[in-house]
C-alpha cells in the first residue's frame, strides 16, 4: 500500500536586471497550473518509475530592490 510523504521546499531565483527575473518566472509559473508531475527511477525496484506530482501554492514572493546604491550589486530574486 502507497504511502503518502509531503515534502516542502523553496526555489530561489536570482538575476542580474529585473527583466531576466520577469522572463523566468513567466517561463516556469506556465507550467504550474497548479502542478506539474515528475517522474523518478524506483529506488526500491530498478526499471521500474515513479510518477510525483509536485503542487504550487501559486504565491511568488519578489525582491525588487527600489534605490541602488553604487556598493550594492544589482540582483534581483524571487
Amino acid at each position: 500500500m502507497p504511502i503518502a510523504i509531503n515534502i516542502e521546499y523553496d526555489v530561489n531565483i536570482i538575476a542580474r536586471y529585473q527583466e531576466d527575473l520577469n522572463m523566468i518566472l513567466s517561463n516556469w509559473i506556465v507550467f504550474f497550473n497548479p502542478s506539474i508531475y515528475v517522474v523518478m527511477k524506483n529506488p526500491r525496484e530498478p526499471g521500474k518509475w515513479l510518477k510525483c506530482q509536485c503542487l504550487w501554492n501559486g504565491s511568488v514572493t519578489t525582491d525588487l530592490k527600489e534605490e541602488i546604491t553604487s556598493s550594492d550589486p544589482n540582483n534581483y530574486s524571487a
